[in-house]
């Protein structure tokens, strides 16, 4: 009698092993599919349920990465119900990331020289990658940035089309009449920004940039 049990908990101890030994295939899988983006990954699961009939991911359930835990939505069943749940991961995400080639002072327009690639760990990050290189190469650095250092989203501001102290032409509609001014910024702008202006007679004006070096007075 004592064998019949043994050999009865060996064969579930191994039906339990094969079925995760068939998850995890399933895992990998899914995970080649919603990982592309990354040029590599590793993960550890680390939790399953100790008993279960059969356990499938749930590909409409919802995907959550928060920092280096992915949570995968999955049915659990066993003899009595189906229930669903999570299995939580562990992971490391490699990606292509732009960093610093050198120092960069506060106010610099980029341009390639400035700019390296590094591939990294990204669930490490405190911020959001600048991961569009055009993105950057339109936008100055609104702090120091020093060598080496990951580019964030947040590192990055337009360039203006209008500088402080420069002169600008500045439209007034009065009506159906367009006027046009000569006239000094007394703020940089980008397009729809709003900054101060001075006339060549002293008068003094809000105005909205629309481009390089055109602004429209606003009364």
């Amino acid at each position: 009698m004592s064998k019949i049990v043994l050999n009865i908990v060996c064969l579930l101890v191994l039906g339990n092993s094969l079925f995760a030994q068939s998850f995890q295939e399933k895992l990998d899988v899914c995970l080649n599919n919603k990982l592309k983006e990354y040029s590599n990954y590793e993960y550890n699961i680390m939790n399953m349920p100790k008993a279960y009939t059969s356990i499938e991911i749930n590909e409409q359930g919802d995907f959550k990465l928060s920092g280096n835990l992915y949570y995968i939505p999955v049915i659990i069943t066993n003899k009595q119900s189906s229930v669903k749940s999570y299995i939580q991961l562990r992971v490391k995400l490699n990606k292509d990331v732009f960093c610093a080639a050198g120092d960069i002072t506060k106010n610099t327009n980029f341009s390639n020289n400035d700019i390296a690639v590094k591939n990294i760990d990204v669930t490490q990050l405190k911020g959001k990658p600048a991961y569009s290189l055009d993105k950057i190469l339109t936008s100055r650095s609104k702090l120091f940035i020093k060598s080496g250092e990951i580019i964030y989203e947040e590192m990055l501001s337009r360039i203006p089309v209008v500088l402080k102290d420069t002169k600008v032409t500045a439209y007034l509609v009065k009506g159906n009449l367009e006027i046009s001014l000569d006239a000094v910024a007394k703020q940089e702008g980008c397009p729809g920004d709003i900054i101060a202006i001075q006339t060549v007679n002293k008068k003094k004006y809000n105005a909205r940039v629309v481009d390089q070096n055109i602004v429209n007075i606003i009364e």
